[in-house]
């Protein structure tokens, strides 16, 4: 699980700098315009990671675990979901703050281990990432467990460097339903 935060494109070609050989999956929403949208699927293709749009994700994981091909899945997890589907709510950044799931529901679903990927940047232009585990073994774990993880991860990378996030993503446009 990922966040927008440091220069986060780069990360579509981090699983060839740790395991050469295991695809990076990288989750995505079709932009509206579709300039625009070829243009990041281009950047990002180019980098080595596979951009498969949400919709598709569950059937692409099946297809990769039944051809036995190693796979690593990349989610930005700090986007606003919407109330009406949002399951997991958490004080986040001293507000109530709606988060996605997907990382925690796919983890459990295919018993793949969850991380954050805790990024520092370390000067102009270069970043360190550390991986830190959120659940090794997903499916023996509470239901919002993961999720509230991940947000206490993120918001102590937030909190150490706050010039690094994406703020303009507005978070807390909706309220709880």
């Amino acid at each position: 699980m990922l966040a927008h935060f440091g220069n986060w494109e780069w990360m579509a070609s981090i699983q060839q700098w740790i395991s050469p050989g295991v695809t990076e999956m990288n989750i995505y929403r079709q932009l509206k315009n579709k300039a625009m949208n070829r243009l990041m699927l281009a950047i990002r293709a180019k980098r080595g990671g596979v951009c498969v749009e949400k919709q598709r994700i569950l059937r692409e994981m099946v297809r990769y675990r039944a051809e036995q091909k190693p796979v690593t899945v990349g989610l930005l997890s700090d986007q606003k979901p919407r109330p009406e589907v949002t399951r997991t709510w958490l004080t986040f950044l001293h507000q109530e703050t709606g988060f996605l799931d997907g990382g925690e529901v796919l983890g459990k679903k295919f018993g793949y281990p969850v991380f954050y990927l805790y990024i520092t940047r370390t000067q102009r232009g270069y970043y360190q990432a550390d991986m830190k585990i959120l659940a090794a073994d997903p499916k023996h774990t509470q239901e919002g467990e993961i999720t509230t993880a991940y947000a206490h991860c993120l918001e102590q990378n937030i909190n150490e460097q706050p010039h690094l996030w994406l703020w303009t993503h507005n978070r807390w446009k909706w309220k709880r339903v």
